[in-house]
């Protein structure tokens, strides 16, 4: 699977402030058609704004992110990787044309001038106002997640990510399949990942899920497992039941949050590496 997104980079004059804002917008509403970055005319490797990092938290961004986030000083070779550069204010696109003249054709500027801030409030207001912003020139929405079951398309795009993820791929159900089910998450009719889940009587188990590498960090293993609950739900399914790697702590910390209880460990049962696979499951009957 080729990653045909369009690569974004955001330039403002520090990278600690506007540029950031809008890398982080970008990423969380349109990761599977863009690849959102961010650069300063003057960065130093510092974190963003402590204030900005509040706000970003308070509005559910990444943690890990906002945490793991340093400044980068623009130079050549992000413009020439890049496809198009979204400066803050007609001034940074100057500067960059007067410094960089071969990337002139990747330069744009928002609508107006995006202003500095300084405290919590100016930051959320400026905030909105990129997000606004970005939602119209790159077509975003605020959900932008949709569904397909068994579906002959989604069928084959699991099938190629299952074999890409795992050492011993299961098959993917056929559309007669009785017994199984695969959900497929998409975003803007990109193809995201998939859930890939058996059933029998009353219990049901889960077999495969896995997400795009590209695509990670958005929640997207969540969104599916969430919607294969309420199916399970709708469907009569009493119990689910689950196996996952003990070294993937990732996974795990997923499936405990959504409600999984460990009920066993089964020793040295994964191969490619070698690890225990800790059982879980999931009680729908209240």
């Amino acid at each position: 699977m080729t990653d045909n997104r369009t690569k974004v980079v955001f330039v403002c004059t520090t990278n600690t402030m506007r540029s950031v804002m809008a890398q982080f917008v970008l990423d969380r509403f349109g990761y599977s058609k863009y690849v959102a970055s961010s650069a300063g005319l003057f960065a130093s490797g510092i974190p963003m704004s402590n204030n900005l990092a509040e706000v970003l938290s308070q509005k559910g961004y990444p943690k890990k992110d906002i945490q793991s986030f340093r400044s980068t000083q623009i130079d050549e070779e992000i413009l020439n990787s890049c496809d198009v550069v979204y400066c803050a204010t007609e001034s940074h696109k100057s500067i960059l044309e007067n410094k960089y003249p071969q990337f002139s054709d990747k330069y744009r500027t928002f609508s107006s001038d995006l202003p500095d801030v300084f405290t919590t409030d100016q930051i959320d207001s400026l905030l909105y106002t990129i997000k606004s912003e970005l939602f119209n020139l790159f077509s975003l929405k605020d959900d932008s997640i949709d569904y397909k079951i068994m579906d002959k398309e989604s069928m084959l795009l699991a099938w190629e990510l299952e074999k890409e993820t795992f050492a011993h791929p299961f098959d993917i159900p056929n559309e007669s399949g009785e017994l199984c089910r695969l959900i497929s998450v998409y975003s803007y009719n990109v193809f995201c990942g998939y859930l890939n889940y058996r059933h029998v009587l009353d219990e049901a188990e889960v077999m495969t899920i896995a997400v795009r590498p590209e695509y990670r960090r958005h929640g997207l293993g969540q969104e599916l497992m969430n919607k294969m609950i309420s199916d399970c739900r709708n469907d009569g399914i009493k119990t689910i039941f689950l196996e996952a790697r003990k070294n993937n702590v990732a996974a795990r910390a997923m499936y405990e949050k959504i409600g999984f209880s460990v009920i066993g460990l089964r020793k040295d049962y994964y191969d490619t590496p070698v690890d225990d696979a800790v059982v879980y499951k999931l009680d729908l009957v209240e």
